[in-house]
């Protein structure tokens, strides 16, 4: 069989699945096969260089996949957009992902790089080039030339005072050219200067207030990961009949099971799942398939009326409205 024209031949499957149960599966075999090991590697690259932690590493996988499934979900064969080649789509998922968590927890020092990358592009005595594996600048006798070395000669004790002096950054990035005599990584001369300059700027952790705040369409937000746990936290408390009227329905804005979003989320397993519903996880996963249940089912698996199940999820959503002070539509269909 050919593969479908203009995309990458790891999505026939997908393109090709006749169903949604097919297409689900080849998207979840898509993201825990092909693209998981794309991303611990990005993370790999630029997680050594940031010291990021593993919540912050969760994060980003977190952003990447949810990018990654509105996509996949939304993928027909003959896309306007299709993907040519996923392993190279992934990786630049994962980048920006990286990035963007990087800009919001510390956005001096992404100003800062955004200002040295400036300076280097528009000055003619230096030069930003692109390797195999990172962005490389220098002097631009030095264009194309590989990455110098890891051990920088360069501290705060033996650094010139033009390399000092904040106010001149072009001459500062001139003397570290100078002194290295050989190309460096943008992002180590972005970390070279954040130690001479002293510059100590703590990770901004976004607030749940600030979060909620932005609460405006349904599937942005989804990059929240603090606002999803807290919305979880808050489904833990609710009364046993709410959480399984809540759950057992619980689609995202496209009507499909948002249960799964949340485990490829990594925010919750199935275990803690069947716990909040107070169900062994084998009689949960023989219901996995199914879900989000209607609510004849649903009224049928609680012994109540339909219009019970109504009301029980009803008060529960009004219940985590009050409480995060965000519409949970704007979560959850």
């Amino acid at each position: 069989m050919k593969p479908v024209p203009g995309h990458d031949a790891l999505l026939d499957p997908l393109l090709r699945a006749a169903g949604h149960d097919d297409r689900r599966f080849c998207i979840e075999r898509l993201l825990v096969e092909e693209a998981a090991p794309v991303i611990a590697q990005i993370l790999e690259r630029y997680g050594r260089r940031w010291s990021m932690d593993a919540s912050e590493f969760d994060e980003v996988t977190a952003i990447v996949n949810l990018r990654l499934l509105q996509k996949l979900n939304k993928l027909i064969p003959h896309d306007e957009k299709p993907i040519r080649q996923f392993e190279g789509y992934v990786a630049i998922l994962a980048e920006n992902a990286f990035f963007d968590v990087l800009r919001r927890r510390y956005p001096a020092r992404m100003r800062l790089k955004n200002r040295l990358r400036y300076i280097i592009t528009h000055d003619p005595r230096f030069a930003l080039w692109t390797d195999t594996s990172a962005t490389l600048c220098g002097l631009a006798d030095w264009r194309g030339d590989p990455d110098g070395s890891e051990e920088f000669p360069i501290t705060p004790g033996n650094a010139t005072p033009a390399m000092l002096d904040q106010s001149d950054p072009a001459r500062a990035v001139y003397e570290v050219f100078r002194l290295s005599r050989e190309p460096m990584r943008l992002e180590r001369l972005v970390q070279l200067l954040v130690e001479l300059w002293n510059w100590s700027e703590a990770p901004e952790e976004p607030s749940l207030t600030t979060v909620t705040n932005d609460c405006k369409s349904p599937l942005a937000d989804y990059e929240s990961r603090e606002l999803l746990l807290a919305l979880w936290k808050e489904v833990e408390m609710l009364r046993p009949m709410q959480r399984r009227a809540l759950l057992l329905n619980l689609r995202d804005h496209d009507g499909r099971d948002a249960l799964r979003l949340l485990v490829l989320m990594r925010l919750v397993t199935i275990d803690q799942i069947a716990l909040v519903l107070e169900m062994a996880p084998r009689e949960l996963a023989a219901l996995w398939s199914e879900l989000p249940l209607d609510d004849n089912r649903i009224a049928n698996t609680l012994g109540i009326s339909r219009q019970q199940v109504i009301n029980l999820r009803k008060s529960a959503r009004e219940r985590l409205n009050r409480r995060l002070k965000c519409p949970t539509k704007g979560l959850f269909a």
